[in-house]
């Protein structure tokens, strides 16, 4: 569980200059500085998705294999009367998913829905980051998800990949090893507004389980990966 903690950097509610409008319900600036800390109150103004960014002024390269990993490590925690939403890190989505423009880079960290009235708060926590990033102007926004014109629900080969690649990814969060699991070897099904993916394979000698599921685009993952005890 993330926790406030001490610091120096530490930057009260009152000391940060925020704006909100009903698209944009929160936009404050915070600072790439090693164990900076913030928490935020917001309201969510209608039934709709939402999403957790933090952007600031600096290009990123984009590359035939991708952009490069994070120059920031950060930690977050929405929760909402009590209980917790959603929390992670910069990494919790394998995919990371980014709108990369001139001097200008958004990282996009988590997607949660949010209803007309609906109160939040946000803790946001700067573990690290390199020194090139502190002059960038970064901000941390919620902001209503939008999708292209157009776009439709993943296929089950996308669902399926998708759903292989948070397994692994979580696997590998709690274990720092690399896990088996293959888009290949099950397939994702689409139930009650949501794609499920369950899928056993063997590992070291023991059977691993995963089951995962996520919107029809893919946000919102429940990702549970365990060992499976065979002698029961």
């Amino acid at each position: 569980m993330l926790r406030p903690r001490a610091s120096s950097l530490l930057v009260g509610v009152s000391l940060l200059a925020s704006c909100s409008t009903p698209d944009t319900p929160l936009q404050i600036p915070i600072q790439f500085e090693h164990g900076f800390s913030v928490t935020h109150e917001f309201t969510t103004h209608r039934a709709k998705r939402y999403e957790l960014i933090v952007a600031f002024q600096k290009e990123t390269p984009i590359k035939p294999t991708g952009p490069d990993p994070d120059e920031f490590t950060v930690e977050f925690r929405l929760s909402s009367g009590g209980a917790t939403v959603i929390e992670g890190t910069n990494d919790s989505n394998p995919r990371r998913p980014a709108l990369l423009r001139r001097d200008y880079t958004a990282r996009y960290l988590a997607v949660f829905p949010g209803q007309p009235g609906q109160t939040f708060q946000l803790f946001f926590h700067v573990v690290h980051a390199a020194p090139a990033l502190v002059s960038t102007k970064p901000i941390v926004m919620i902001s209503q998800k939008t999708y292209p014109p157009g776009e439709e629900k993943l296929s089950v080969s996308a669902a399926s990949g998708l759903a292989a690649d948070l397994a692994n990814h979580r696997f590998y969060d709690r274990f720092r090893v690399r896990a088996p699991f293959q888009a290949s070897a099950a397939t994702a099904w689409f139930a009650d507004g949501r794609w499920h993916w369950r899928c056993v394979v063997s590992y070291g000698g023991e059977k691993l389980l995963a089951e995962v599921s996520f919107t029809e685009l893919g946000d919102d993952p429940v990702v549970q990966v365990n060992f499976i005890d065979s002698r029961r």
